[in-house]
């Protein structure tokens, strides 16, 4: 009985898919999306936007509104809020049962809701996606708080 023998993959294919996965790291670092792509999902059928402000261990403070002016002047700040997407990694830290989140539920018109998760350190946690904030954190997250407080006035 012959052996049979197998079949081994050229290394030039090797190089193709490495190359390609260099040409989608590249673009990805050199094109940042915006906030405003992973909230407008949401915006268009959302009835209520509820965020509540947790440091890990204690529930802080809550904003709600169910206006749709208010709804979409947030959605316009955040597509003005650029940030690229990340590895799932970069978010893991020691220090996550005491940072301070930024947890929106977002009800859409049906019933269900929607979530997306803004930490201190300025990621952007959306369902298995992790995105950073691009830019000065401190800024984006005092104009968060501002963007918020305007939903009680």
């Amino acid at each position: 009985m012959a052996k049979k023998e197998k079949k081994k993959t050229p290394i030039s294919f090797l190089y193709v898919i490495i190359i390609a996965m260099l040409a989608v790291y590249a673009v990805q670092m050199i094109f940042p999306t915006n906030l405003g792509k992973v909230y407008d999902k949401s915006e268009e059928t959302a009835a209520a936007v509820t965020v509540t402000v947790t440091d890990g261990k204690t529930a802080g403070k809550s904003y709600t509104t169910d206006s749709r002016d208010q709804i979409h002047s947030f959605g316009d700040w955040t597509d003005k809020q650029t940030m690229r997407n990340r590895s799932l990694a970069d978010g893991i830290t020691a220090e996550a049962l005491d940072q301070i989140e930024y947890n929106f539920a977002i009800k859409a018109v049906d019933g269900t809701y929607s979530s997306i998760v803004i930490d201190e350190r300025g990621f952007v946690h959306v369902g298995a996606e992790l995105y950073k904030i691009s830019g000065d954190t401190e800024a984006f997250l005092a104009e968060l708080e501002a963007q918020l407080e305007s939903w009680e006035e």
